[in-house]
C-alpha cells in the first residue's frame, strides 16, 4: 500500500484528463520517475505539451514536460491558497490587536 507523503497532505492528484483545467496561480508539486519535486506556482499551462512553473521568491521559471510517461501531478488550487492566506492574515491582525 502506497502512503501519501506528508508534504502532499493538502494536495490532490491531478488526473491526466484534468491537466488542461489547471489555472495560473495553482501550486503544483510533481514526481518524475518516483522522485517527488517541490514544484512551484503554475505560470503558464501549455497543455498538452508542457507546464511552466515559477518560484517567485527565487525569480526562476522552468518547464515540466507533460509527455513524460512517469509524470504525476499534484495541485493545491489558487482558491485554497488565497483562503489560507486570508485566514493567516486575519489571525495575525487579531493577535496584533490583542497585544495593544
Amino acid at each position: 500500500m502506497n502512503k501519501k507523503p506528508a508534504v502532499l497532505k493538502e494536495f490532490k492528484r491531478v488526473k491526466p484528463d484534468k491537466i488542461s483545467s489547471l489555472k495560473m496561480g495553482d501550486l503544483i508539486k510533481y514526481s518524475v520517475d518516483k522522485e517527488l519535486r517541490h514544484g512551484g506556482m503554475l505560470h503558464k499551462n501549455m497543455f498538452p505539451k508542457y507546464l511552466v512553473l515559477a518560484n517567485y521568491q527565487k525569480k526562476v521559471t522552468w518547464s515540466v514536460q507533460l509527455t513524460e510517461p512517469t509524470l504525476i501531478l499534484y495541485v493545491k488550487p489558487k482558491e485554497v491558497l488565497d483562503a489560507e492566506r486570508k485566514a493567516m492574515k486575519q489571525m495575525y491582525q487579531e493577535a496584533k490587536l490583542a497585544g495593544c
